[in-house]
């Protein structure tokens, strides 16, 4: 298991705990897969138990909900945190206003609702958690690639955690996750094209890569990332 250091202040807390208690249940099914493949041939793709395959493509889509989860949770990080601290929109960097006020365009917000969730608290200082829709923040696409464009937009710039590591696992989790849900590939046969090795790297590197992306938040909390220049003392 991955040490998560206390960056950020206590918006994190809930991101870590689940990120934590997601990591455990991953695990619990890995180690389950492990004595299934030990007490048949001691692999997935010539395994005659027809559950082992059909185990592995559901780790997949539990690593994919992690990756997803603990993105989504982020960003909500950022929202909780200007708005725990009453920052104003007008101290914002530039990327950070314009994502607020494209966001106010959407067809799921409208002057009613706005003003609904601004709840006669001052426009300034709440507006930025009023406009977050969060089921919209990522589209139901997320890999690396994705995560780097949607923070940049917050003036958080994502690192990789290792050369070795720099998100490729991302990808291929959420094509899995995308043939299995959307039906193109069943569980039994998309689970054959993996082995024991395959899936223990992606539960690692996921694992290290989403824990990498809470600490750079963290990090990117604690030093107001998200004011403009002119308005940090």
């Amino acid at each position: 298991m991955f040490g998560l250091r206390c960056w950020g202040g206590n918006v994190l807390e809930d991101v870590r705990e689940e990120f934590e208690r997601r990591s455990e249940e991953i695990d619990v099914l890995f180690s389950h897969i492990l004595k299934i493949a030990d007490k048949d041939s001691g692999s997935i793709v010539s395994s005659d138990e027809g559950l082992l395959p059909i185990l592995a493509s559901s780790l997949c889509l539990m690593l994919y909900n992690q990756i997803e989860s603990t993105a989504f949770s982020c960003v909500e990080a950022i929202y909780d945190d200007i708005h725990e601290r009453k920052i104003s929109f007008n101290k914002l960097v530039e990327s950070f206003k314009k994502k607020i006020l494209d966001d106010c365009k959407e067809p799921c917000h409208s002057g009613k609702s706005l003003l609904k969730s601004i709840q006669g608290g001052d426009i300034a200082e709440v507006l930025a958690k009023a406009s977050l829709k969060l089921d919209r923040v990522f589209s139901g696409n997320v890999d690396a690639r994705k995560i780097r464009e949607i923070l940049a937009l917050y003036n958080l710039s994502v690192t990789s955690p290792s050369e070795e590591n720099s998100g490729e696992d991302l990808v291929t989790l959420k094509d899995a996750r995308n043939a299995l849900a959307h039906g193109a590939s069943s569980f039994e046969k998309y689970g054959r094209n993996l082995d024991i090795s395959d899936l223990e790297r992606l539960r690692n590197n996921v694992r290290e890569y989403m824990s990498h992306i809470i600490k750079i938040t963290g990090a990117y909390l604690e030093a107001e990332l998200y004011l403009a220049q002119a308005s940090v003392a």
